[in-house]
């Protein structure tokens, strides 16, 4: 059984990181709103701070990292952001960690 991690996201603040071990590895993932899109965007660093991925969308319905998969720097796993009330809505500037969640399955499972 895969397993599936919930990520410490959240939304009371508009700018913020933190270092996560995704399958065995540390990266930083930054999070920002956009209020010219109306989302949030992630970010995907190595350890170090060197950056992978930048400026993705968290967007409901959508791998978030599915189609970067021939970065071998990327990890493994796959970002599903999940809107807990059912409607399918992308997170707004407070639903971040609250309605919207974010979650990791691993890919070593």
């Amino acid at each position: 059984m895969a397993t599936i991690i919930q990520l410490p996201v959240r939304s009371d603040v508009e700018a913020y990181s933190f270092v996560v071990n995704l399958d065995g590895t540390n990266y930083k993932l930054g999070f920002r709103f956009n209020y010219r899109s109306a989302l949030w965007a992630m970010d995907i660093s190595a350890r170090d701070s060197a950056p992978i991925l930048n400026g993705i969308p968290v967007q409901t319905g959508v791998g978030l990292t599915e189609r970067f998969r021939w970065n071998p720097a990327m990890p493994p796993g796959s970002f599903i952001p999940i809107d807990t009330s059912g409607n399918n809505a992308d997170a707004g500037r407070n639903d971040l960690g609250n309605s919207v969640v974010l979650l990791y399955q691993e890919a070593n499972s």
